[in-house]
């Protein structure tokens, strides 16, 4: 795998970690607990910074109660659809933010002044776009290890 490949996986790897993270309302801190790393290797795998071990990837998997496989499976089938994901997540975006709906929505955030609330909309919203794109994709991300 060249270096720049190598970089897109990571980059991958990492957000898909993050978005199970949250789909699974779980912190930084409780996954870093649970797989016995430190919180701020949590953070750097999350942004995809190199170095991310097979041992820290088993541990992190089984912290976020997903199997290894599903999650490479993940990372692969967005690596191979980034372009056509990229394309309609841009018009799915923009479709919602013109319709009523998505104005009333970014109205009303953009009122709120409570960081936390602020937050747990953030996390809501991503967790709902990953259960989307790997419901379309046919797998989910609650596969749990040794399923």
């Amino acid at each position: 795998m060249n270096e720049n490949r190598l970089g897109e996986f990571e980059a991958e790897l990492g957000e898909l970690l993050r978005l199970y993270r949250l789909s699974a309302g779980k912190s930084e801190t409780d996954v870093a607990k649970a797989a016995k790393l430190p919180k701020a290797k949590i953070s750097g795998f999350e942004l995809g910074s190199p170095g991310l071990s097979v041992s820290c990837f088993l541990r992190l998997a089984s912290a976020l109660d997903v199997a290894p496989s599903e999650v490479l499976a993940q990372v692969e089938r967005r690596l191979g659809n980034k372009s056509a994901y990229a394309v309609k997540e841009a018009q799915a975006t923009l479709d919602f933010m013109v319709s009523n709906r998505g104005r009333q929505l970014i109205r009303a955030l953009s009122q709120c002044d409570d960081p936390k609330l602020l937050d747990a909309f953030t996390n809501l919203f991503l967790a709902t776009s990953l259960r989307n794109k790997t419901d379309a994709a046919g797998a989910g991300p609650h596969a749990r290890v040794g399923q």
